[in-house]
């Protein structure tokens, strides 16, 4: 709430105040006058409670972003798969802290693979490492477009090139920004698939799009996990739910793995991968001042990052290279459109 919203509010509780009091004070007489103030203040009290919980803003997180509070006000459906990912948030940003940076020691990734089997260093700079994966993964991600995307690359970039070397950052793509939803496999329990099972899948993915809204969504906060990589976590303001729209690829694509790689309700992008310790930093341990500087980098990302975007594309993506999508890699993709539905379309094609 701003300023002048809270003084209009404050100057009419006032006001209503005043006046109750008067009327109180001529029904009842001025013997029991100061009953009639507890009962103006019960009633006060109730009212102000309705008008915090219906008509006030509310604010999900206090980082000044542009020039102004970033708030979310009563359009933002503060429903439980936003609650549950607010709290799964919560618990990757502490992670730093309890675990430590992990990616300046043995160098692992969350996917059981280690940064040298992804990245070398020719002459000073970063070179993914492109590896044939056999069979491919399969994996359906929601696109964010490079609209929205390469405004949140420019930021990350101008936040973390003045600590790194060229070397020790890698940028993810911003025309590859993406989410991912579901896998019909994937590198730790992969499933063969024909050319015609292929196309049946892509077909299959297709009808989910068809009966799915497009999806706005806001950026909560930017983390960095302890094997390096900068996240950006989302929630939705409208649209078909990712966790139901997850529902309904698991149905589609009956042949999938059982256990898949991400929470149901977590929703967030990959901006970039640390691959080495800030330049100021002379210590490369868990604590100590790297860990200071990381962690002020990841606030001034949070500060500087305040971004509402519309989701319009659900992919169907062949990696023929292990990670494609994060390294550039060789792959095919296949992009279908989500439906631009009216208010009552989106209450019926709600998965």
């Amino acid at each position: 709430m701003n300023l002048i919203a809270l003084v209009e509010v404050v100057d009419l509780v006032l006001s209503y105040l005043d006046s109750t009091w008067r009327r109180c004070a001529r029904m009842i007489g001025s013997r029991n006058l100061n009953v009639a103030y507890i009962l103006v203040l019960v009633v006060l009290s109730s009212w102000l409670l309705l008008a915090s919980l219906t008509r006030i803003p509310r604010i999900i997180s206090l980082q000044p972003c542009h020039g102004h509070i970033h708030t979310i006000n009563d359009e933002f459906p503060v429903g439980k798969f936003n609650i549950e990912r607010f709290k799964l948030y919560e618990k990757m940003a502490a992670e730093l802290d309890e675990k430590g940076p992990a990616f300046l020691g043995d160098g692992g990734t969350s996917q059981s693979l280690k940064l040298s089997d992804l990245f070398e260093v020719k002459e000073g700079k970063i070179i993914p490492v492109h590896k044939e994966a056999d069979p491919p993964v399969r994996a359906t991600v929601l696109y964010l477009d490079p609209h929205y995307a390469t405004q949140i690359s420019r930021v990350v970039r101008n936040v973390l090139s003045p600590h790194f070397l060229a070397s020790g950052v890698w940028y993810q793509d911003p025309n590859l920004y993406h989410f991912s939803m579901h896998h019909a496999s994937h590198h730790s329990n992969p499933v063969p698939a024909t050319p015609e099972e292929v196309e049946a899948e892509a077909n299959a993915v297709n009808r989910v799009a068809e009966q799915s809204c497009q999806i706005s969504i806001e950026l909560e906060r930017v983390v960095l996990t302890p094997t390096g990589v900068i996240l950006g976590c989302w929630q939705v303001l409208k649209g078909t739910e990712p966790s139901l729209l997850r529902e309904e690829l698991r149905k589609a694509l009956p042949r999938s793995p059982a256990k898949q790689m991400y929470n149901p309700a977590i929703f967030y992008t990959s901006f970039a991968r640390l691959l080495g310790p800030p330049v100021s930093s002379h210590k490369k341990n868990t604590g100590g001042e790297g860990l200071d500087i990381l962690k002020d980098l990841v606030l001034q990302l949070n500060r500087k990052i305040c971004s509402k975007a519309v989701i319009k594309e659900l992919w169907y993506v062949e990696e023929l290279d292990i990670l494609a999508l994060a390294l550039k890699g060789k792959m095919r993709h296949r992009r279908f459109p989500l439906h631009q539905c009216t208010p009552s379309e989106a209450a019926l094609k709600q998965p």
